[in-house]
């Protein structure tokens, strides 16, 4: 089971890099926002939310990967939700961008105005573009734990039987037997 954890372990830091990320980028919007009056606000309040509550959970479970189990009930449960919270989130982000912000090709260009000395929307199509990806990474992060965590309880305990009665080594999709 040690190479569960380790997995474990490196799920949770990347969920944890990739909120931080996502945070710090949003809270830069959020301060834009507050000073000139642009861009989408509930949008980035909700990624905001969902990124500061992913940052707690993550560095929680990181510190505690090495010691607890990953294979609880209440870790199930918030890996599937912070899940589908970072797809909406993700999706969310991403309307805004295909809608809205219009940066795909040469029309990111016409965002880049440099009107009496304040820079508006300089290197914004990026940004956005950075929030989005590291969106999609942390959803697909906390899936693959939630996945992990399903894989380690449903085949972490035959795997234990087994060690106990025999020696011999078994396929690794054996444990998924209906």
């Amino acid at each position: 089971m040690p190479l569960f954890h380790v997995i474990a372990f490196i799920l949770r830091f990347a969920q944890l890099v990739s909120s931080t990320i996502v945070l710090g980028i949003a809270a830069h919007f959020l301060n834009q926002h507050d000073r000139y009056s642009t861009g989408p606000l509930a949008r980035l309040v909700y990624t905001t939310t969902v990124s500061s509550i992913s940052v707690v959970l993550s560095f929680v479970w990181v510190i505690f990967s090495t010691t607890s189990s990953t294979s609880s009930i209440v870790t199930f449960i918030t890996d599937l939700l912070a899940s589908a919270a970072w797809f909406a989130a993700f999706g969310v982000l991403q309307t805004w961008y295909d809608a809205t912000l219009l940066c795909s090709g040469a029309a990111g260009e016409l965002w880049d105005w440099n009107v009496g000395g304040v820079v508006w929307w300089r290197g914004m199509c990026e940004q956005w573009s950075a929030v989005q990806a590291f969106s999609f990474l942390a959803a697909m992060f906390w899936g693959a734990s939630f996945v992990l965590g399903i894989f380690v309880s449903c085949c972490g305990e035959q795997a234990a039987e087994a060690t106990e009665g025999e020696e011999r080594l078994q396929p690794w999709f054996s444990c998924l037997r209906v």
